[in-house]
């Protein structure tokens, strides 16, 4: 319901994109689908755990039954930057047998808790000093970005 009052009470204006980030769930992304309608695209958000990657692989079959384009997904806290030694080390334990999402991957964030804490206070990554974090999400817009453009 708030995304349909926000949609509907705002004079957009012509738009390229108009991005939002809405709760994770397959049936929620389903809903989102038909309430959205064909021309929305979707990039799933996961992070390297095992339930977060089977709800977008839920996510992603309940999309596949759509006129939805899936554009892909983007891994989210997918280490840290180890400030010892300069490496991105992983904060969640790796699986042998985990669950492959069969779509593109258009990057994976390491978790920097400078940026945490500009987000929550309104600060746009772009504002920041470069990280690796901030070059990951630079380098995702710019593939979100041309996949978008490839689908018009």
């Amino acid at each position: 319901a708030a995304l349909g009052e926000v949609l509907a009470s705002v004079a957009w204006g012509k738009l390229d994109v108009l991005l939002f980030d809405l709760p994770p769930g397959a049936e929620r992304t389903l809903q989102f689908a038909e309430f959205l309608g064909k021309a929305t695209s979707f990039v799933l958000v996961t992070i390297p755990s095992e339930v977060s990657r089977g709800v977008v692989a839920r996510s992603v079959s309940a999309l596949a039954g759509t006129e939805n384009s899936l554009l892909g997904y983007v891994e989210n806290m997918s280490g840290y930057h180890c400030a010892d030694c300069g490496e991105i080390k992983p904060l969640f334990p790796e699986t042998k047998d985990g669950i492959v999402l069969d779509l593109p991957c258009l990057g994976r964030v390491p978790f920097d808790p400078a940026l945490a804490f500009a987000c929550d206070r309104g600060v746009a990554f772009l504002d920041l000093p470069e990280t690796a974090a901030t070059r990951a999400l630079a380098a995702i817009a710019g593939r979100l970005v041309e996949s978008l453009e490839m689908e018009r």
